[in-house]
């Protein structure tokens, strides 16, 4: 049987089906979802998730700069480490090594930092009791928007002050924005506006909700390390800018968290510092197993306890044993969760270090309980 030819869109790079009268087994029909048939191609390439990523690129973004927010151009890339099976035999032993190299940094830089332990804080926004009629499906999703939301309100950063100008509220890795919209059914709308960051483009976003309500709200959808938040005009003339996140992945994480660091470096860099403003940072955490070595936020911090970029790999590695291990029923599920949770918290002890250095306040909370989510910690950081 004869297969079809494959086409590729010159935006997303995706393969676009040839022949339309086919019928019978094929292996392209596996990339259904992600390809279109060739009649439909020119039109496809005007709503391509890709096109707008390709267009950032040029001048209809200006706060595109590539890789500003990614230690690609001061190290050494490293490609994403694949996640490897908790029971590999062939490099047990190096994980066994690395699990024991990992508890003694742990104990040796733990004490000296405020953000852990951490604590323990299962809060609810009593103000989104209707959204979670409005979507009853989403068991699991709803007390964590309440409680990320709940966190942010104990910053006191949803309301207007009075005498204070605009503020600006960012979400990081959006995707659908129901983090944004939960939060603007309890933010004061006065002299708000709320921007919308992700690197892909979705249907019916949340977002759409509030078009007819006046509501200032835009999506950008660029890869958040090659945002300049400083160029985005909404940004640099508030005086509140709250940035937030709900399981942000990997890396992602450190490209969000050096963004925000560039922003307050290069607004305190202008001709008037004192108009730098109040930054809030609220980011619900997740895949660890994610984190890359070009991306990660502090890599000094590592290479000075002997934990270079192989060493990175097989953390990321082990990180994937919190969840994966607890999947398997792995015999010894405890001891492999366990040293999951070490390198997590490593990981998460080097972007405290990073944050608090550049002059942020850093606290990390459990924000739901493990049966809700297994990625529970939420981070916060305020500046100054």
């Amino acid at each position: 049987m004869k297969l079809p030819t494959c086409f590729v869109c010159p935006c997303c790079k995706k393969n676009c089906l040839a022949c339309l009268a086919f019928s019978g087994p094929c292996r392209y029909l596996t990339l259904r979802a992600s390809s279109v048939l060739v009649e439909n191609l020119k039109s496809h390439v005007k709503k391509c998730p890709g096109r707008n990523r390709v267009s950032a690129k040029t001048s209809t973004y200006t706060f595109y700069v590539a890789d500003i927010n990614s230690n690609a151009a001061r190290g050494t890339a490293c490609p994403a480490p694949a996640v490897l099976s908790s029971n590999d035999d062939q490099a047990g032993d190096a994980k066994k090594s690395m699990c024991a190299k990992i508890v003694s940094v742990w104990n040796e830089c733990s004490p000296s930092c405020t953000a852990f332990p951490v604590q323990v804080a299962h809060l609810h926004h009593q103000g989104l009791e209707a959204t979670d009629k409005e979507y009853p499906q989403s068991r699991k999703h709803s007390p964590q928007l309440s409680s990320i939301v709940a966190h942010m309100q104990e910053l006191n950063v949803l309301q207007a002050t009075p005498g204070h100008g605009p503020r600006c509220y960012l979400e990081i890795g959006a995707g659908k924005a129901k983090l944004t919209h939960a939060l603007t059914q309890v933010t004061d709308a006065a002299n708000a506006s709320f921007i919308i960051v992700d690197y892909s483009r979705f249907r019916h976003t949340a977002e759409k909700q509030h078009t007819m309500k006046g509501d200032l709200i835009s999506r950008l959808t660029i890869d958040v390390k090659d945002l300049d938040l400083s160029l985005v005009p909404q940004a640099s003339r508030a005086d509140l800018v709250v940035a937030y996140g709900k399981h942000v992945c990997g890396g992602a994480t450190d490209f969000m968290l050096r963004c925000m660091i560039n922003f307050v470096e290069k607004m305190r860099g202008r001709a008037v510092p004192a108009n730098c403003p109040a930054v809030c940072i609220a980011l619900a955490l997740c895949c660890f197993h994610r984190c890359t070595w070009d991306a990660y936020l502090d890599k000094d911090f590592l290479t000075s306890h002997g934990i270079g970029e192989e060493n990175f790999k097989t953390m990321a590695q082990i990180a994937s044993w919190r969840t994966c291990a607890l999947d398997a029923g792995a015999a010894d599920v405890g001891d492999k969760v366990g040293a999951a949770t070490t390198v997590r918290d490593l990981l998460l002890l080097g972007r405290v270090k990073a944050l608090e250095q550049a002059g942020w306040h850093v606290r990390l909370v459990e924000y739901v309980d493990k049966t809700v989510s297994p990625e529970n910690i939420l981070l916060l950081a305020t500046y100054p």
